[in-house]
């Protein structure tokens, strides 16, 4: 199974806001171009890759996943590649499994001492889910790159 066969243009996506990572300027990556608490591109990014972590390794794998964190990563290319490197991990998990494995139900969160019925999830619905938030961070940085044209470089 592929991310191609629940929505065709979620890798193509992916990789359009990747190329807009990085056209983005110095400045603008870290300032908050909002005001204070709507925070910078790179924490946008940084809040992405925790979110696809923390529901395809820990909700689906059943997994501990650390959470990436800025002292981690350092510079707009370790941004941009831990990006891409979560986005193959769940590629490759995805690979192994047969097409009807999206009807497959997860505990979420995955702890079966707290599971609770409406709580668990089929695997559909998670990778909706992760396509719905990575979708809103490109349409979020697509609107900050927009409007901060002063900032950007083309």
């Amino acid at each position: 199974m592929k991310l191609e066969d629940l929505y065709p243009y979620w890798p193509a996506a992916h990789e359009e806001l990747v190329d807009k990572l990085r056209y983005i300027d110095d400045a603008a990556w870290e300032a908050a171009p909002l005001g204070p608490g709507f925070g910078s591109i790179r924490l946008l990014v940084q809040r992405y890759i925790n979110f696809e972590r923390h529901w395809m390794i820990e909700i689906v794998q059943g997994r501990k996943a650390e959470a990436v964190t800025a002292s981690m990563l350092h510079g707009r290319e370790d941004y941009i590649s831990e990006f891409k490197s979560v986005r193959a991990a769940t590629d490759h998990y995805l690979a192994a499994l047969p097409s009807d494995a999206l009807r497959s139900v997860r505990t979420a969160p995955a702890d079966p001492v707290i599971n609770e019925i409406e709580r668990n999830v089929p695997l559909s619905w998670i990778l909706w889910r992760l396509m719905e938030e990575e979708l809103m961070t490109f349409g979020q940085i697509r609107a900050l790159v927009d409007y901060s044209k002063p900032r950007m470089q083309r």
